[in-house]
């Protein structure tokens, strides 16, 4: 069985998948080769994407950006949210068919009800691009969140209960129970040290429009803490890592890829923690 990531030509750079996947398979016991491919464009996405309707063994893949929503032109079927949020993450073949669906949003949401209930509470998401538009849509719907959408692009938003906000004199008319980074701010590759640290908001801002019970979600994953979690920590606010994000994500995606396996509690937890401890020793390499 051969299991795979698709992204842009920077995807090796930044991604911990290949460590992820292998720990997967010895928690699982299900053996397979995952592998990771640089996509350059769509004719290059086409091309992969016949190899990988052709190989048998090649059963499914998670996609990063920037082909999350070119590679639903490619499908033969894409459920019904992930028609919605026009943005996935992870395909998979089932019946002769290959089909779509997105598992970012169960990463975000099973990372956020390890810590707290999520009816009705206000959440601020930076960033409309990439998994940020299809949680808005989904927390919005499912658990009834008042949703505020930030970004420095213009964007549309068609949904009621997300308010769009334009700038920060917007921002600032609020505190808000969750604040969710959903840009790529403050990530860093993994062998390059960065030029800056930076955080989507100033940590005035910030402290303007958080409360004592305020919780703070980074989407990026490495480094560990990054600055908008740092902020967090600094006033003892509760924050969540983009590591978790990530494992329930990818596990919701083994899912697809396996038909219904499912991890135990202990074996999801021992995943967090061997990220967790990977990207601790990546950054020590890298600024030691």
């Amino acid at each position: 069985m051969i299991l795979g990531l698709i992204g842009g030509v920077d995807i090796k750079k930044y991604t911990v998948a290949d460590i992820m996947w292998g720990k997967i398979s010895e928690l699982s016991g299900i053996k397979f080769d995952f592998k990771i491919f640089s996509i350059k464009n769509f004719a290059d996405l086409c091309r992969f994407y016949w190899s990988y309707s052709e190989n048998s063994d090649f059963i499914g893949f998670n996609v990063a950006l920037p082909w999350k929503s070119e590679i639903i032109k490619l499908v033969d079927f894409v459920d019904s949210d992930s028609k919605i949020y026009e943005s996935i993450n992870t395909v998979y073949k089932k019946d002769l068919n290959v089909y779509a669906s997105n598992t970012d949003i169960a990463g975000v949401e099973q990372a956020l009800l390890k810590h707290t209930e999520l009816k009705n509470k206000k959440v601020l998401i930076i960033g409309a691009g990439g998994a940020g538009l299809p949680t808005s849509i989904y927390l919005s719907q499912k658990h009834k969140c008042k949703i505020f959408l930030y970004d420095i692009k213009d964007f549309n938003v068609y949904t009621p209960n997300i308010t769009k906000l334009k700038n920060n004199k917007d921002i600032k008319k609020e505190k808000y129970d969750i604040i969710i980074n959903a840009t790529p701010v403050g990530k860093f590759y993994l062998n390059e040290v960065p030029d800056k640290f930076s955080l989507p908001l100033s940590f005035d801002l910030l402290k303007e429009i958080t409360h004592n019970e305020s919780i703070i979600q980074e989407m990026n994953y490495f480094p560990l803490n990054t600055e908008i979690m740092k902020f967090g920590l600094l006033n003892n606010l509760k924050v969540i890592s983009g590591i978790e994000m990530l494992v329930y994500q990818a596990l919701a995606s083994f899912k697809f890829f396996t038909e219904g396996y499912e991890f135990e509690d202990k074996n999801i937890t021992e995943l967090i923690n061997f990220i967790n401890n990977y990207a601790i020793n990546k950054e020590y390499e890298l600024f030691r």
